[in-house]
This record gives structure tokens, sequence and C-alpha cells, in this order.
């Protein structure tokens, strides 16, 4: 089964072309098994020991010469490959071990599954978890009460939570909004059930925390009366603004800076991204040119990226391989053409797509950025800088971007889960 969505005619200022999305079974192929010689060759010659020969000889008289021989060698070469118990047993080394467990399987340390364990949550998932412990700790050392709240019996860590739950408040002393409420308990949730803990209970449905979820659920209704149940989402660029900050010099193929940015907002916008999630694990082959069956030039990702929603990627989704493209429009504001001279003025020293742009530089210059990654900061204000620069409106998120391309793909009559 095949589902192909191609869209290249989605009429946003200073794009044209928008992302389109193929989809297609993947085949997977595993590698065959490679072949064992069992045994050994019954034609080779064998030369037995002294002892060995001797009674294979008495042997042979009754019984099959050509069998015996071969029993004989196997004894001799088991024997000469056996350890000697009269020799003390030398310890193997380290670097032995490491060097036999290459051949195949990795040997492990309880920190290297743990690292594999924690991979599994984004890094705004657990600075979420982080800040949500903390709250609770706080709250303790503010009751005298112990911070060491992991392995307490669940009767006593429930009757902790109804308090909790009751009395949590803001450094200010007001209450928290509905999303941010919620996350508290999501926090100690994910905190509770994760290495080294694993305590394997659910703080919200567990029947031993009814009476602390009771307080929790009145908590939310009160929030919900006092109008905290509404967080305001990330807006699309309006159109005018949109207009603006592409026609500005802050994006542009002037500068290395100009440049990076006019990147940058191409692939959040084209491939939908979600705010600065990933920016800083693409590198120069993220993303790789191609061509369809019309000969129009195209950029699509190289894999499918895990992301906070999909943790197994986009591949994840209902068992179909989705792929974003990010199409040519031969214009002045060709996306394709832009991140073509970008990747062409890349540092040979460094395989990030975001480096630091040289601060002195020529047009002319063959390398036009250093070696440095651009900071995890800097790509997570990248929007909120060129508000300010190119004088918007009001001053927008990376988010803000995504935002922007599911209102362009409603206005072209797709409703598209992203």
């Amino acid at each position: 089964m095949r589902e192909i969505l191609d869209i290249k005619q989605v009429n946003v200022p200073g794009s044209g072309k928008l992302v389109g999305c193929i989809g297609e079974p993947v085949e997977i192929v595993e590698d065959p098994l490679p072949e064992f010689l069992l045994g050994f060759d019954p034609n080779e010659e064998v030369e037995l020991d002294e002892e060995y020969r001797e009674v294979i000889e008495k042997m042979m008289e009754e019984e099959d010469d050509m069998l015996l021989l071969c029993i004989a060698a196997e004894i001799q070469k088991q024997a000469a490959t056996s350890p000697n118990l009269d020799q003390p047993v030398q310890e193997t080394k380290p670097e032995m071990q490491q060097q036999a467990s290459t051949s195949r399987f990795k040997i492990l340390t309880e920190e290297d599954l743990l690292k594999i364990e924690s991979d599994r949550e984004e890094k705004t998932t657990k600075r979420a978890t982080k800040w949500g412990v903390k709250v609770f700790k706080d709250w303790c050392q503010s009751k005298e009460l112990s911070t060491d709240f992991e392995l307490l019996p669940i009767d006593a860590l429930a009757e902790l939570l109804r308090e909790f739950y009751g009395a949590v408040r803001q450094k200010n002393g007001n209450m928290y909004a509905l999303p941010t409420y919620r996350g508290l308990r999501s926090a100690l949730q994910r905190h509770l059930n994760s290495a080294p803990f694993n305590r394997n209970i659910n703080i919200q449905s567990n029947p031993q925390f009814n009476a602390a979820n009771h307080v929790y659920m009145g908590v939310i209704k009160r929030l919900k009366r006092l109008g905290l149940d509404v967080s305001e989402p990330h807006p699309a660029i309006s159109n005018g603004d949109l207009q603006k900050m592409l026609s500005s010099k802050k994006l542009s193929k002037e500068d290395p800076r100009s440049l990076q940015r006019l990147v940058w907002f191409y692939l959040e916008f084209h491939f939908c991204r979600r705010g600065s999630e990933g920016l800083r694990e693409l590198r120069k082959d993220s993303f790789i040119a191609r061509e369809d069956d019309t000969g129009a030039r195209y950029y699509t990702m190289a894999y499918n990226e895990a992301t906070k929603n999909h943790p197994g990627g986009e591949e994840s989704i209902g068992g179909k391989t989705k792929m974003k493209r990010m199409y040519e429009t031969k214009t002045d504001t060709c996306p394709v053409a832009a991140l073509d001279l970008y990747l062409s003025k890349l540092s040979p020293e460094s395989d990030c797509l975001f480096q630091r742009p040289r601060d002195k530089f020529k047009a002319s210059d063959d390398v036009w950025y250093t070696k440095q990654a651009v900071g995890v900061n800097t790509l997570g204000s990248m929007l909120r800088e060129i508000s300010k620069e190119a004088g918007l409106s009001r001053i927008y998120t990376n988010h803000s971007v995504r935002a922007t391309t599911i209102r362009s793909l409603n206005d072209a009559g797709l409703k598209l889960g992203l």
C-alpha cells in the first residue's frame, strides 16, 4: 500500500512551494547467517602422541580404524586446549575481554544500561521531571520532612501527596496554571518509575492514591473556576510579519549569519519541525537532495527522526514511513538554492549542520563558518532574536514556525495530523 501526498503550490509569502509527504512500506533485509565449519577433515593426517597411539592400536584390533583415529584426534585436541589444573589460573586482562566482545555482542555495564534507558525521554521531558521533583522536595523541606520520598511505603507516600496537591504554590504565592499543575503530578510519576527507583506504581490511578487524587481533582476544578485552565498557544506568524521577516536583510544570502537564519527558517517551516527539538543533532548529511519524476529538485531527510510525540521516529506512525520534502521554487527566495549555498560554505572540519558564523568573511571565501557548533540556547532563541532585529509586531518563539506551517496547510484545504 503506498500513500502519497505532494503539495507544491501553497501560497506563503517568500516561499511558493511547501513540503510534500510520501509514504511507503520499508523493506528490511537481514544479513545472511555466517557459515560455520563443524568438526574436522577425516582425510587429514593425524599425528598422535605415543600414549594415545598405544591405546588406539589395542582398540583397532576389534573396531573400525578410521572411526577410532578420529576419536583419538579429538581427544588429543581437547587435551591440548584444556587448562592445566596444576598451573595457576591467570586473570584475563580487561583489554582481552573487550577484544573478545567486539566480535558480535557488546559488554554493557549497569551505567551503560541506565544511560540507554534514560535516552528514551526527550531532554525537555527530563527537565520537566527534574523541575517537578525539585518543587516537591522544596515543599518537603518547608515542612521539615525528609526529601528521600522515593522509597516510602505506598500509604505514607499517598498521604504526603494528598497534602502536597492541596498546598503547592508558585514562589510568589499564586496558584499554578492548570497545565503546569498537571505537569507536577506527571513529573513525580515518571521519577518514581524510572531508574534507579523503578517503583512500578501509578500515583494517578492506583486505588491507594484515591484520597490524594480527590484533592488533585478538586484543585483542578478550582483552577478552572479561576480561569487558570487556559494556556496561550504558540501563535502562527502573521502574514504581515512573515512578509516583513523574509524581505528583511536578517534572513538573506548576503552574509553567514543571515544565510544560516534563512536556512533554519526554511527547514523549520518546510519540515514542520517542533521548536528547537533535535536541531543540535542535525548534521551535514541529515538532508539529501533528490529529483522527482518531473525533474523538480527537492531536499528530504536522510532518516526518520525520533520526536517528543513519536520517540520511535516518524516511521512508527501507523506503520508507514513519511517523507517530507522541501521543493525548489527557482526564485530569489528558493529554499533549495539557499540550502545548497549553505552546505557549500560549511567548515570541512566539522559535520554539524549548524556551525558558528565567522566574524570576518568575504563573499568569495569557500568557508563562511567555523568548526564550532552553534549553542543550544542560540538555536532555541532563533526566532525570538529575528523578531527583535526585524522589528516584527510581536516576539515569536521557534514553535510559531510550526504553527505557521499548519495554518498554511489548513488555508490550502488540507487537514493533516502533524
